[in-house]
């Protein structure tokens, strides 16, 4: 401790001037001391101690220095240890600075983690616990020394602060909201605990689909909230594409095959028949789909659009295909539909999200059989979370955007040269603390040019702190796949924003969801709603809804058919690990709800 305050006082108050003047007047004090000293040894007591005062006032410029030569000599560690960080962590992914999180969470959570991948097992005397880096077992080989990896913790240890750094709001949100939404819940609920683990709305037949991951099933019901069918799957679902004007009458379902870390190749695609033929259009490389008829629930929903089903929505029209279309994915988060070589038939986007191991390919499709004939693989990495498809620079061949969220957290640009050829370009990148969870392509600004908007607060990993970065952001296109940082709103554990013109004033707004909020403090950034004012402007309000269940997926279409966007949420009542109590009130809540979409209705009555 000494040295902490004597190594800040030499070298804030003390100048060097000074210093070199105190270090001569010491020589001189020190010199006449020792000789007061030895030529009156038996002096008195109040002479004795005078001596012991002197010597001792002789000896704090020496402490100062030598405080100062270990401080030096820390800086100089530090100096080393930030250089070793620059060429151990910036080769896998963006520099995680360290103010980024706290000291503790660095040395105790972070940092071991990244240890094992180096090779390292301990760190000063604590040992880490056994590398996993895959789910086959092989040993890590040392891919950095000892000494300096302490010098790389120390560096972080050292210029981290104490604390975690706190969100701050320019705008704070507001309440009440405009009341835009009525919410609905069904009459008949999925199980006890739900985890809803995907939402999807199928606007051409006026269903709702959700995926309960607690034992694997699927629900269909209809635009009334009344259920029309529920199916066994292979395993937790995490993405559908839905039957619709693209895909005829079938629909893609994706199982992630584990929902826990793994690099086993567990995950599937299987394909559900429809009862009820949709009429197919050409494949763009876009999904879309059309509107369907109103009809809403008697009772929850208002009873004055009550209308009898369509005949496309009848009960257990949907069937199973015998044989799998794709098996052995490692963990697919996500499906894309689009002819990706040009030869007419359609193919299949797959993110395979995996664990240290994943990868974005596509699959070729048998179309009489169902089945995938080959897989390409575009970019062998793991973290493929989000994928859109557009024809980027409109040579007729659909192009891919991807969001990667694991290690090297960053979006890529990948142009469709021919024959399903694809060159990489990464357009932007996060460090690896952010937790990327989310992103889309929408011109906000109405400039003619696809904006990013990007969230990030998944906190399932390492670093289990609220995070004033996390939130929504949205990054303006400059042309030439250039973007800058326009808007950011913090949200803690922001997980999903979905863009759309909810208040038909003809410009965007947003919907997000929070996974990982602070549930103590502020739960009501479980639900959000941005209302654009212009431009990239926003007003951000609270919605009640946001307290009645921990949702996870969403999704927005016109489900009734009357021209606004209605919302669907999905609850996955499992409590994150930091707030342990909260999974008790989710898990008796409804295992998705509606949001109806009163704009239209309201613009009517007046």
């Amino acid at each position: 401790m000494w040295q902490k305050y004597s190594c800040m006082l030499c070298r804030y108050l003390l100048p060097m001037k000074l210093k070199y003047l105190l270090f001569n007047d010491w020589l001189s004090r020190c010199e006449y001391n020792v000789q007061v000293w030895f030529k009156d040894p038996l002096g008195g007591r109040s002479k004795e101690r005078k001596h012991w005062v002197n010597l001792a006032w002789c000896l704090l410029p020496t402490l100062l220095l030598l405080a100062c030569n270990n401080d030096m000599d820390r800086i100089n560690r530090v100096k080393r240890g930030s250089e070793l960080a620059q060429q151990y962590c910036a080769s896998c992914h963006a520099f995680p600075e360290p103010r980024l999180l706290d000291k503790t969470t660095w040395e105790k959570d972070v940092l071991p983690a990244m240890g094992e991948r180096l090779g390292i097992n301990s760190f000063n005397g604590s040992y880490y616990r056994k590398p996993v880096l895959s789910d086959k077992p092989g040993a890590t080989t040392n891919q950095i020394s000892t000494e300096d990896w302490d010098l790389l913790v120390e560096y972080y240890t050292t210029v981290a602060p104490w604390q975690p750094l706190r969100q701050h709001r320019d705008e704070p949100f507001k309440s009440p909201a405009p009341p835009l939404f009525t919410v609905h819940e069904p009459d008949e609920q999925m199980g006890e605990a739900p985890l809803a683990s995907y939402v999807g709305m199928d606007t051409l037949h006026q269903r709702i689909w959700v995926a309960d991951g607690q034992d694997s099933t699927l629900h269909i019901y209809n635009n009334r909230l009344e259920p029309l069918q529920q199916l066994r799957t292979a395993s937790i679902v995490s993405d559908i594409i839905l039957p619709g004007a693209f895909t005829g009458n079938r629909a893609y379902v994706t199982c992630l095959g584990t929902l826990y870390p793994s690099d086993a190749l567990r995950g599937s695609i299987e394909t559900l028949q429809d009862g009820v033929k949709a009429p197919l259009k050409a494949l763009p490389g876009l999904n879309g789909q059309a509107k369907a008829l109103p009809g809403l629930k008697a009772g929850s929903m208002q009873a004055a659009k009550s209308l009898a089903l369509p005949a496309d929505s009848a009960q257990n029209t949907l069937q199973w295909l015998p044989e799998v279309l794709k098996d052995h994915l490692p963990r697919p988060v996500q499906l894309q539909y689009a002819d990706f070589n040009q030869d007419g038939s359609p193919d299949l986007l797959v993110c395979g999200f995996g664990y240290n191991n994943g990868a974005l390919s596509w699959l070729e499709l048998d179309t009489a059989r169902q089945v995938a004939v080959k897989e390409h693989i575009i970019f062998p990495r793991a973290g493929a979370i989000k994928a859109w498809i557009r024809d980027e620079n409109h040579d007729g061949r659909p192009d891919i955007w991807v969001l990667f969220a694991q290690g090297d957290e960053s979006i890529w640009y990948f142009e469709n040269t021919g024959n399903g050829n694809f060159t990489p370009q990464r357009i932007l990148q996060f460090p690896p603390v952010y937790g990327s969870s989310s992103f889309t392509l929408q011109d906000i600004d109405h400039d003619g040019l696809e904006d990013i908007i990007y969230t990030c607060g998944d906190n399932a990993d390492l670093s289990r702190i609220l995070k004033p970065y996390h939130g929504v952001y949205i990054y303006k296109n400059k042309g030439r796949h250039k973007f800058i940082q326009q808007y950011f709103y913090p949200v803690n554990g922001c997980y999903k924003a979905i863009v759309k013109d909810f208040d038909l004033d003809g410009d965007e707004d947003m919907l997000t969801i929070s996974f990982f909020g602070d549930y103590g403090l502020q739960p009501q950034e479980g639900l959000l709603y941005f209302e654009n004012q212009g431009g990239i402007n926003y007003t951000v309000y609270t919605l009640p809804a946001s307290r009645l269940g921990h949702w996870i997926c969403m999704d927005a279409g016109d489900i009734d058919g009357d021209g606004d966007i209605d919302v669907v949420l999905g609850n996955f009542s499992q409590g994150p690990a930091n707030f342990p109590g909260m999974g008790s009130q989710w898990r008796n809540g409804p295992g998705f709800i509606l949001l109806e979409n009163n704009t239209r209705a309201a613009r009517k009555k007046n």
